[in-house]
């Protein structure tokens, strides 16, 4: 009787708390149901309208973060934008360099001319992305090393850029002085990278303009555009679902519905150990 007694007292308890779990699913549901025509009902535009708005809202806190304000982020993003829609390299791949930069201690305003001279360079040599962040890890490497080193110089010069005449040329020596100076420590980073870059600018300067305006670059372009389009008038859909999702967060970390859950868990152990008992 009192193993039957105990049965029955678990079942009780294992009812009520499955009516207030299933209440809870039910209200999980029902927002679920909200979320879902929102974030499926644009099907293709899906990814412009709440991937690249999360993107955005993420680069805009690290830009923030590196740059110590919010009106430098903006500044950053606006330069950002309009210079990928001019150029045949997309918004996102900027974003990246842009961060590698600033992490290697670049200054905000040598960002766009920077990247302009690197992009003319990447342009001419493969106008590929992945060549961009060759070119700036390499000057990333060499600014945080505070001088010129082998290294960074074998790197830039596999990426095709000619960094060791470029040196030679502006600081007019011999390539071998140029590297014997490197070898013993002699040439300051700041001062070569302004050099490598105006190099740059030299021999590869209006390429990047130039690739724009194929086929392949207005497809670039016509992406960036599209997607920034996209992605702004989807702004007030991304905050609503963001504000859902949000809501969701507090009802399932409420501490009544975790007791809630505690206590099913417990009463579902003693509904199965007095069964088994008996």
């Amino acid at each position: 009787t009192n193993t039957w007694h105990g049965v029955g007292k678990a079942g009780r308890s294992f009812i009520t708390d499955m009516m207030a779990m299933t209440r809870m699913m039910l209200i999980f549901g029902a927002s679920f149901a909200i979320l879902k025509p929102i974030y499926d009902g644009f099907s293709g535009l899906t990814n412009a309208v709440f991937g690249f708005n999360a993107s955005l809202e993420q680069t805009r806190i690290s830009f923030t973060t590196m740059l110590g304000s919010g009106r430098a982020a903006e500044k950053m993003l606006n330069d950002l934008y309009n210079f990928a829609a001019k150029t045949p390299f997309e918004f996102p791949d900027l974003v990246i360099a842009t961060q590698r930069m600033l992490a290697y201690g670049f200054a905000a305003e040598d960002i766009i001319p920077t990247l302009t001279a690197v992009g003319d360079a990447a342009a001419g040599l493969g106008a590929s992305p992945e060549l961009i962040n060759r070119i700036i890890l390499a000057l990333g490497q060499m600014q945080a090393k505070t001088k010129v080193t082998g290294e960074e110089m074998r790197q830039l010069a596999e990426a095709g850029i000619p960094a060791w005449q470029i040196l030679a040329d502006a600081m007019d020596m011999s390539v071998r002085k140029v590297m014997d100076l490197s070898e013993k420590g002699l040439i300051p980073a700041d001062r070569a990278i302004e050099q490598l870059v105006a190099g740059m600018r030299q021999r590869f300067g209006g390429l990047m303009a130039l690739q724009a305006t194929t086929f392949t670059g207005l497809l670039s372009t016509l992406r960036d555009v599209s997607r920034m389009a996209i992605a702004e008038l989807g702004k007030p859909f991304f905050g609503l679902a963001k504000q859902s999702v949000a809501a969701l967060l507090g009802i399932f970390d409420n501490p009544q519905i975790m007791g809630a859950a505690r206590r099913l868990s417990l009463n579902l152990s003693d509904f199965f150990r007095n069964v088994w008992a008996r």
